[in-house]
């Protein structure tokens, strides 16, 4: 090599040395520790521990969860294929020991949206992004509201996942699949770091341009599943095996309302979602249906009062939904 080519390469060294040594470290935040927040933040915590500390993962937790999280050294993780437990940067129950951070995936359940945007704010800095990854067909327009000064992305995650017991998350099937952008015509360079990191972490994650498709098509397969397995009381796999005409109903209703509110919605979309529930484990259930099944919140509202508050507003008869809705209803008040 010659003496030049070696000062070149020395010099190409020694700035790429430079440069990592003050390179800041990525800080992410998960809040809400359930089945998605827990599984996935401990996929990025343990991604984090093989940056050596290019990656800061923290994670909020509650009450007896975060005493066992503490109590086991981590959060422990039990799927098909996989049993593991992963250590985060740091776990609290007080976001402003946190910091700010550069990335909130936010995890909770949509109706604790508004106290959760009010205990993140300690952590949201001028380029804080968030990305809510709740059920709902509106959740990012809804924490824009409360957050009209912050980046708000849009997310959606097709996972079976449950917070089992404190300090437990249990995963029904190895698949995932985690779709999150901006909503701009073309992606940001903040959108391109967040999905390499994901992706380094082993996580199924997409950034499509046109995630707001994503976000319909997901909550068309949510708020049916969710609305039928509340509704008969019981797993997916018994749905399509006793009360297939029901179910297809559903479909058939929220692709006409989609169709009536955007307009392109493909001709094939019942289908399809028919399609990924059949690949649901049989036994696998909806965290609506958890919610009736425990007696607490549900998610009622979002996932099947929304649909037919829309198709009163549009005039469009959606009768299969009107009637578990009202029952549904009913059941909450009771």
């Amino acid at each position: 090599m010659a003496a030049d080519s070696c000062k070149q390469f020395r010099s190409q060294i020694l700035n790429k040395l430079k440069k990592q040594m003050n390179q800041q470290p990525i800080k992410i935040a998960v809040f809400g520790l359930g089945g998605v927040g827990g599984y996935y933040g401990a996929m990025l915590a343990l991604r984090a521990a093989a940056t050596d500390g290019l990656l800061e993962v923290s994670w909020i937790a509650r009450g007896a969860h975060l005493e066992a999280i503490r109590a086991a050294g981590g959060l422990r993780v039990v799927t098909p294929s996989r049993d593991f437990l992963a250590r985060p940067t740091c776990v609290t129950d007080n976001p402003a020991e946190v910091g700010t951070v550069d990335y909130i995936l936010f995890c909770t359940k949509d109706y604790d949206m508004e106290r959760g945007v009010a205990e993140i704010r300690p952590m949201i800095g001028q380029n804080t992004k968030i990305l809510p990854l709740l059920n709902g067909a509106d959740i990012a327009e809804r924490m824009r509201t409360y957050l009209p000064d912050t980046v708000v992305w849009k997310g959606c995650v097709y996972i079976s996942a449950r917070k089992s017991a404190p300090g437990l998350i249990t995963l029904e099937a190895d698949r995932e699949l985690f779709y999150f952008g901006s909503g701009l015509p073309e992606q940001t360079d903040d959108e391109v770091r967040l999905a390499e990191l994901l992706t380094a972490a082993g996580i199924r994650a997409y950034n499509p341009t046109d995630i707001d498709w994503y976000i319909m098509k997901k909550f068309m397969m949510i708020s049916v599943t969710a609305t039928a397995t509340a509704y008969f009381d019981k797993p997916i796999g018994s749905v399509l095996t006793e009360h297939e005409p029901e179910l297809l109903s559903l479909l058939e209703e929220v692709a006409e309302l989609f169709r009536a509110k955007y307009g392109q919605v493909p001709d094939d979309v019942v289908q399809q979602l028919l399609g990924k529930q059949r690949k649901m484990p049989p036994e696998s259930t909806s965290s609506m249906h958890s919610d009736f099944l425990q007696g607490g919140s549900t998610e009622v509202e979002t996932l099947t009062g929304y649909v037919v508050r829309e198709a009163e507003a549009l005039r469009v008869d959606l009768p299969m939904y009107k009637r578990m809705y009202r029952e549904l209803v009913s059941r909450t008040a009771n």
